[in-house]
């Protein structure tokens, strides 16, 4: 007997478990309350063409989604391009992706650069994290690199990243960020990372077209205000003014948000929600913008400087050809922030102002005058903050209410959240839906 099954969330997560326990022949509505799909990856409007609200690209190691684009018939749109790294500073700006431009970095004593690289390779090799779990990352890097690394490469990705919380921050989440990051490079190819043509919005197009295809409800504009499970174990969903009854419920929204629409359940205790709201998550700021300047010759800048107010200064159309958007240069300056600072609650005009004031420090050839094209987007649940011990108390799939399912990026662990991990959770809860539902 076929079954009812509501997600409520349209980022990758939610639409690929749409898309597996559709083609099982099961009813699959799917919540979305704004008026499009994809999640951190939406795409918007610029230079004649989509582009992401944030920045993203693919690794050569994501292969859930790879997979996933050539079962929906858009691989041929994916295209890898090689990759560029810089470190901007006090300084300059100087190269930082090879073990040659790390020999050449003179802001560290010729010892300290080696014993960096060795670090790195080790962190590289290191094939398991669960040693990495318990330490601290500012704990781990100031015993192995020293004070003076620490302090000259590390600490700002960590305060840019995180601020307050980056003392917090568990070595096994940077662990995975290097490991990860150096099984997608070639010996012979360095690092190449994939795109889309069109932007992301050409697989999410391909993703949303394949689910209505399959026969799955989408619901725009709806705001799910509340659910409750039923003696039958069965669920309900108040959307509006309506309630609507099913066999399964998916949410992949954020874990605070979860909980403030099963307050109330008698299946949701006080542990457990204290569990969900003591999840801790940033919000980020990124802000597009093309111009006919060229103003750096990398792709992705790590920007140390502790005044900075953007952690990220990204040339896109150093990855991806100038040709695609209409001959402008396209960039990203993107921040992460907590909810009460003063830049996230800023209005845009400041926003831009204040983060253009800082690049012309940076690159002083940047004349705002001359951009074209801006966009100005705050993403409130954009990073969880991955503490000590995190694997322990991450919330799990399976929660205490029956039938019901949570699924978002603050369960990833200890790889960072991304569109090939929404996609690989979309796999996951749908099986587990699928075992333990639908028999």
């Amino acid at each position: 007997m076929n079954k009812r099954v509501a997600i409520i969330g349209g980022g990758y997560t939610g639409m690929v478990a749409a898309l597996r326990l559709s083609q099982t022949g099961d009813f699959v509505c799917l919540y979305e309350k704004s008026t499009v799909l994809g999640g951190l990856a939406t795409g918007i409007k610029f230079q004649g063409t989509t582009i992401e609200r944030a920045y993203h690209h693919i690794f050569r190691t994501d292969r859930d989604i790879i997979k996933l684009a050539g079962e929906l018939g858009c691989e041929d749109k994916l295209h890898w391009y090689p990759s560029s790294i810089a470190v901007v500073d006090q300084h300059g700006t100087s190269p930082f992706a090879s073990p040659f431009d790390l020999l050449k970095f003179s802001r560290l004593p010729l010892r300290d650069r080696i014993r960096l690289g060795a670090v790195l390779f080790y962190l590289q090799q290191k094939p398991k994290w669960s040693t990495t779990n318990t330490v601290t990352a500012t704990q781990w890097l100031r015993r192995a690199c020293g004070e003076r690394v620490y302090r000259v490469v590390w600490e700002p990705l960590l305060v840019g990243k995180f601020h307050d919380a980056a003392p917090e921050v568990s070595m096994a989440w940077l662990w995975a960020r290097v490991h990860t990051r150096a099984a997608s490079r070639s010996l012979l190819r360095g690092e190449e990372l994939g795109y889309f043509e069109g932007g992301f919005q050409t697989f999410t197009h391909a993703l949303e077209q394949q689910l209505r295809k399959q026969g799955v409800q989408v619901i725009f504009g709806s705001s799910v205000s509340s659910l409750r499970t039923l003696p039958d174990r069965q669920v309900t969903l108040t959307v509006g003014d309506e309630r609507k009854v099913f066999d399964a419920v998916i949410c992949t929204i954020p874990s605070r948000v979860f909980a403030s629409l099963i307050v109330g359940d008698l299946q949701a205790s006080p542990d457990y929600l204290t569990q969900l709201n003591a999840m801790e998550y940033l919000g980020a700021i990124c802000i597009t913008f093309s111009t006919p300047q060229s103003l750096s010759r990398f792709y992705w800048h790590n920007i140390n400087y502790r005044t900075s107010p953007f952690l990220v200064f990204i040339q896109h159309t150093n990855l991806v050809s100038a040709a695609s958007y209409q001959g402008q240069h396209v960039y990203y300056l993107g921040a992460y922030l907590p909810h009460e600072h003063e830049l996230f609650r800023a209005p845009p005009e400041h926003l831009q102002a204040t983060f253009f004031t800082h690049l012309q420090k940076f690159f002083p050839m940047f004349n705002p005058a001359r951009v074209t094209e801006i966009v100005v987007s705050k993403l409130p649940y954009a990073q969880h903050v991955v503490g000590q011990n995190y694997s322990s108390i991450r919330p799990s799939v399976q929660t205490p209410l029956p039938n019901v399912y949570l699924s978002n990026f603050s369960q990833i662990f200890p790889e960072d959240r991304g569109t090939n991990f929404a996609v690989r959770a979309g796999n996951d809860v749908a099986q587990q839906v699928l075992r333990s539902v639908m028999g």
